[in-house]
């Protein structure tokens, strides 16, 4: 938990700071039908003010009470779902929320606050309806930012309430309360740090160290660009409780938590249309190359990262087809290695966002190349990706190595050329006049 602080690259920090004020949405708030409507009034009321006015909110409270088996059918004009659980829900329902965030018909940002633990934290104990709630949502979050195995985002469903703390080196931090209140809760873990917007909880309400982007935490709220799902269309957030809202709609954490919520959510500038993903997102690409048999020349490697965080490190491979070689002689850019004639190794350092790492390789035409051989350079090794980026880690490029020029023909005079010349000369001897020596 001690790696530096990961930031906003300059630009994006920019775009997360314009357009203050209050965004205004169409947003849908759904919500169950707990007996004590405390709650859910509180998330309708607070995403109304957060959306510009009841206009702008389409009204869902209980339709995912338990019983309701009345089908979701999303409103043309909502962008923004708000979800409240507390109480049970009908499992049909929150199955269709669900698969609005897997298959959205268009841009959506969809926002769970799902009841957390209930009284009973002693485990094994049986599951609260938000708590199953809070492992599908999990499921879905899975799939959509690719984790699984050992990467995989799982549960604690044995939080106890206090004081969660926001992650202030999140690059989505900007503009967030400084910490949430609540009550009992799930904290989501093994949590990618860039993606953990509010720290779990710990026994002494007490700020705990701020984590960096690739480590690992239990989260009381996360959040996920659409640029890091896999649809690139849904904006999530969820948090592991709805108690945040006890205090009602006008209380200073939920307005300044609704509000940027919406922001995000909204503005063309917002961090839900950001096109970059927090964690690192290394790229390779190599530039064709085209030589003449025997020709020496450079394969150009370049390694970029498009992600908003260094990465950790790495490594990246270059294969050369027939035809190409390293020379042993040749002299490669720094932390390479000629493991072959035909392959190099190269470490891949910390490359921050917008700074790419060239590696020209020199290379040699040894032979006349086949139709439709290629370079392929493959990023490996430890780089703090999450398994969505690492599909672009591979790349290869066209080579061709062509016959060497003809070599172009010199002139010479054979032995008619010379008798034509010797002709020609003793013409211009005969009529040369002698100096002094006059006809006649």
């Amino acid at each position: 938990m001690t790696k530096p602080f990961f930031k906003l690259h300059a630009a994006a920090l920019a775009a997360l700071l314009c357009a203050a004020g209050t965004a205004q949405a169409k947003t849908w708030v759904l919500s169950t039908g707990e007996t004590n409507a405390t709650y859910r009034n509180a998330v309708y009321d607070a995403f109304a003010a957060a959306s510009g006015g009841g206009a702008n909110v389409v009204d869902g409270r209980a339709q995912l009470a338990a019983g309701n088996n009345t089908p979701l059918a999303l409103p043309a004009d909502v962008d923004v779902i708000a979800v409240g659980m507390l109480g049970p829900h009908e499992p049909a329902r929150v199955d269709e929320v669900l698969a609005l965030l897997a298959n959205p018909p268009r841009d959506l940002t969809v926002v769970f606050f799902s009841d957390g633990a209930a009284a009973n934290n002693t485990a094994p104990k049986p599951l609260s309806s938000g708590e199953i709630a809070n492992k599908k949502i999990l499921d879905a979050m899975n799939v959509q930012l690719g984790l699984g195995g050992g990467e995989a985002l799982g549960i604690n469903y044995v939080g106890l309430g206090g004081r969660y703390y926001l992650n202030t080196n999140s690059p989505f931090a900007q503009g967030f309360p400084e910490s949430l209140g609540g009550g009992d809760y799930d904290a989501y873990t093994n949590v990618p740090g860039a993606y953990a917007l509010y720290m779990a909880g710990n026994n002494g309400n007490t700020k705990p160290a701020m984590p960096g982007a690739t480590d690992k935490v239990e989260a009381y709220g996360l959040f996920a660009p659409r640029a890091a799902t896999q649809n690139q269309k849904t904006c999530v957030f969820a948090f592991g409780d709805i108690s945040p809202f006890s205090g009602g709609a006008a209380s200073p954490q939920i307005t300044g938590l609704t509000q940027r919520i919406m922001h995000m959510a909204t503005d063309p500038n917002g961090a839900c249309q950001s096109k970059t993903v927090a964690t690192p997102d290394l790229v390779p690409t190599v530039t064709p190359l085209s030589l003449s048999m025997g020709a020496a020349g450079a394969v150009q490697v370049q390694v970029s990262n498009n992600g908003l965080t260094p990465n950790i490190n790495g490594q990246i491979v270059i294969d050369l087809p027939a035809g190409l070689e390293v020379p042993a002689s040749a002299t490669l850019p720094p932390g390479c290695t000629r493991n072959s004639a035909a392959r190099v190794t190269c470490t891949v350092p910390i490359i921050p966002n917008g700074t790419p790492l060239s590696l020209p390789i020199p290379v040699q035409a040894t032979a006349i190349t086949a139709p439709g051989v290629q370079i392929s350079a493959a990023i490996s090794g430890n780089t703090g990706e999450l398994a969505p980026q690492q599909v672009n880690n591979t790349t290869m490029a066209p080579v061709a190595v062509t016959a060497a020029p003809a070599p172009v023909a010199v002139p010479t005079l054979d032995i008619w050329g010379l008798g034509a010349l010797a002709a020609l000369l003793g013409t211009a001897g005969l009529h040369r006049q002698r100096p002094g020596k006059r006809n006649g």
